[in-house]
């Protein structure tokens, strides 16, 4: 990366902050016509920069729910909390939403990118972890189109192993599937969301480049089939009463 797409980096990190004071109080309205739960919140408290948030992948509106449910109000006062995401270019980027969505604290991901466009990709968001950041990372890479979480791609180990000091922040959200499902443009008000905050954690691999990249996403992937199974099979969430109002 050039000294300019470095410094641009840092202006968008600071004028999202910004925005965010316009940006938070508005979602937080937003967020009062659901059914809202966050569970085990308090794993938050100890949790330093640098992280990569990863999640299940549910709908285009899954970033702006777990934001907010990790770290909401306080990234006013420890703004490395508002995290970055990544957006796929074409469903985001697009007329009078570009300057907004650019506020969001975003880097773009482009479908059938060049070699040369995905190198630039993954060393911004190696060079906002370096900084002390964070990122949101959908380690399925794309939606799900069955609910579950299925595949996994092995970007997010090799990002991981140029920053090996990041702690892993894994959460699951539920009933967001509800509210926009894949082939909606309106969102359903009234629907229960469920959001469980897994343990932060370190990963490790005694394997070395790919390899090891491949090791730490399995790793990662793993973490959140776990979370899944137990998140149905416990009786503490709403996994029921959510897939009631889906059917």
């Amino acid at each position: 990366m050039s000294r300019f797409q470095v410094l641009i980096l840092r202006i968008q990190s600071f004028l999202s902050w910004i925005f965010l004071f316009v940006e938070a109080p508005l979602f937080w309205l937003i967020i009062k016509l659901f059914s809202y739960k966050i569970y085990h919140k308090g794993r938050l408290k100890e949790l330093k920069p640098p992280f990569i948030l990863v999640s299940n992948h549910l709908t285009l509106i899954d970033p702006w729910f777990v934001q907010y449910a990790t770290t909401f109000p306080r990234s006013y006062w420890r703004p490395w909390l508002f995290v970055w995401n990544l957006p796929e270019q074409t469903n985001y980027f697009r007329g009078f939403l570009v300057p907004f969505i650019w506020l969001s604290k975003t880097i773009p991901i482009i479908r059938g990118a060049t070699p040369k466009e995905q190198k630039l990709t993954k060393d911004k968001i190696i060079n906002v972890l370096q900084n002390n950041e964070a990122i949101h990372i959908f380690p399925e890479g794309t939606r799900s189109r069955t609910g579950r979480i299925e595949n996994y791609t092995t970007g997010i180990g090799r990002i991981y192993q140029r920053v090996p000091n990041c702690t892993i922040l894994p959460v699951y959200i539920r009933g967001i599937e509800n509210v926009l499902p894949i082939g909606r443009k309106f969102p359903r008000i009234f629907k229960k969301i469920d959001v469980v905050i897994g343990e932060p954690r370190k990963l490790t691999t005694e394997y070395k480049g790919i390899r090891g990249g491949v090791d730490i996403s399995k790793q990662i992937f793993d973490i959140l089939v776990t979370m899944e199974k137990e998140y149905f099979e416990s009786e503490k969430y709403r996994a029921q009463e959510i897939l009631k109002e889906k059917a």
